[in-house]
């Protein structure tokens, strides 16, 4: 019954430090990714001195595109996974619209053809604001999480006999940093699998085990060998 907890304990601070890790480091690519696109804008306003309005816009379409797949290689493969379903349902491709079909979008919502590549230059500077504060509020989330998680480490440690606290802060450690280093190996080693799997549902369990089956013999493998 004891290993039982101890397993799920592991299981839970793990999931926990993982997806607060991830939500910190997905805040700060929206971040990146929101003055990139804004970049884009001011470049293709640049270019219009010397090229057509078109042209501009074929090129903001591909540079917006560009910086889509940029930002989620460096974010998670759970992420860049859910994107790509996303926009492989709305464009039938995983990376993002067309000039084509933004052209067709714009002229549906009966904006006029000569200001079609106007406003197509403009909206690739501008990230949606729903999932900016989405990602921003995560940010936050995690950051207290892992602020919580540590002054309630502090806490505990400092309860116990002086003589117990530097085994029971590396016991801590430990389970923290195995609890990282294993959910991520879950991950990475799940994505190849991954691209078989409609259902994004199916990828929140498939990782999930895959850190289930991982953490915990690591956690016992790191404990055994510290000998705490």
């Amino acid at each position: 019954m004891r290993n039982f907890v101890f397993s799920i304990i592991i299981i839970f601070k793990s999931l926990l430090a993982y997806l607060s890790i991830v939500a910190i480091h997905e805040g700060f690519l929206r971040e990146e990714y929101e003055a990139k696109a804004a970049e884009i804008t001011l470049k293709a306003n640049a270019q219009l001195a010397t090229q057509n309005i078109d042209s501009v816009a074929h090129w903001a379409v591909k540079a917006r595109n560009d910086l889509k797949v940029e930002i989620r290689e460096k974010g998670n493969p759970i992420t860049q996974r859910l994107a790509e379903q996303r926009n492989l349902k709305k464009y039938g491709n995983k990376i993002g619209p067309s000039y084509q079909m933004l052209e067709k979008e714009l002229s549906k919502k009966g904006i006029d053809k000569a200001n079609i590549s106007k406003e197509i230059i403009a909206s690739a500077g501008r990230a949606n604001q729903q999932v900016s504060n989405t990602a921003r509020n995560i940010k936050l989330f995690g950051i207290g999480f892992l602020l919580a998680y540590w002054l309630n480490v502090f806490f505990i440690v400092k309860k116990m006999p002086l003589t117990l606290r530097k085994t029971a802060f590396l016991k801590e450690l430990l389970t923290f940093f195995i609890g990282i280093a294993g959910s991520t190996l879950a991950v990475w080693l799940c994505s190849p699998i991954d691209v078989l799997i409609d259902s994004e549902i199916d990828t929140y369990l498939l990782c999930l085990l895959g850190m289930v089956i991982l953490c915990v013999p690591l956690a016992r493998i790191g404990t055994n060998f510290l000998k705490i």
